[in-house]
C-alpha cells in the first residue's frame, strides 16, 4: 500500500471515530468508555503508522543494496579503504564480507536509520548474497551513536556474522550494547563467538577504535 494511500485511511477512520463520539454522547450513557478508547485508539493508529514507516524504509533500503550494480562498488572500495592501514587488510577484510554489502553501509539514506534497523537491513542482504537459510536473533543496546562510528560498528558486525555463516552457523545471535563511551558488540551461535581465535577480528576492532570511540568484542 502506498504511504499516501495508508495516511488517508488513517486520517478518514480518526475524523469516523470522532464524529461517532460526538454524536454517540447525545445518545448513549458509555460517554467514560469513549474517553478511555480514544486516547488508545489514537496512540494505536500512531504507532502503527510509525512502524509501517520504518519497515518500508529498511525494505527499501535493502532493495537498494540488492539492485546496485557491480560498477557502483568500486567506489564503495575506495571508501572502505580510508578505514584501513593498509590495502592488505582490505583484501583480507573483502575475502570474508562480500563487496555488494559496501553499497548498502555507504549509502547516506541508509545512515539515517535507527541502529538497528541499519544493522537488520545489512544482515538481510548478507543472509541474501551468501544463501543463508539460518536464524539470525538481535540484541541491540545503543542510544546514540556518531555516523562514523555507526559504519564502523556495521562493518565489524558484517564480519563477524560473515564469519559464523561460513562456519556453518544454523542460528547467529547478534547483540551490540553501548557502555559509556564504547561499544562491545558480540556475534556468537549456540557454541562460541566469532571473534574467539580469530586474530584478525581483534585487529579490526583495534583499528576501528579510537580515542573517543572504544570497540571491543565481548559477550554481554
Amino acid at each position: 500500500m502506498l504511504i499516501t494511500e495508508r495516511r488517508c485511511i488513517i486520517l478518514l477512520s480518526t475524523i469516523t471515530l470522532g464524529l461517532y463520539i460526538k454524536f454517540g454522547i447525545a445518545l448513549s450513557s458509555y460517554f467514560n468508555i469513549y474517553i478511555l478508547i480514544t486516547p488508545l485508539y489514537f496512540f494505536t493508529i500512531f504507532y502503527i503508522n510509525k512502524s509501517i514507516d520504518r519497515i518500508e524504509r529498511v525494505e527499501l533500503a535493502v532493495s537498494s543494496c540488492l539492485d546496485e550494480s557491480e560498477f557502483n562498488v568500486i567506489d564503495k572500495i575506495e571508501q572502505l579503504r580510508k578505514y584501513f592501514y593498509n590495502t592488505t587488510d582490505v583484501i583480507e577484510y573483502l575475502f570474508v564480507v562480500d563487496t555488494r554489502l559496501l553499497t548498502y553501509v555507504f549509502n547516506q539514506s541508509n545512515l539515517n536509520l535507527k541502529y538497528k534497523d541499519f544493522v537488520s537491513g545489512a544482515i538481510t542482504c548478507l543472509a541474501i548474497y551468501k544463501q543463508y537459510g539460518g536464524g539470525c536473533y538481535f540484541n541491540i543496546d545503543i542510544v546514540s551513536i556518531s555516523k562514523e562510528d555507526k559504519i564502523s560498528t556495521l562493518l565489524s558486525t558484517l564480519y563477524m556474522v560473515s564469519k559464523q555463516i561460513d562456519s556453518g552457523s544454523d542460528i547467529i545471535y547478534i547483540t551490540s550494547r553501548q557502555i559509556d563511551d564504547g561499544v562491545y558488540i558480540d556475534v556468537t551461535d549456540k557454541y562460541h563467538s566469532s571473534s574467539q581465535g580469530d586474530t584478525f577480528c581483534k585487529k579490526l576492532l583495534d583499528i576501528f577504535s579510537n580515542n573517543q570511540f572504544i570497540l571491543s568484542s565481548k559477550s554481554v
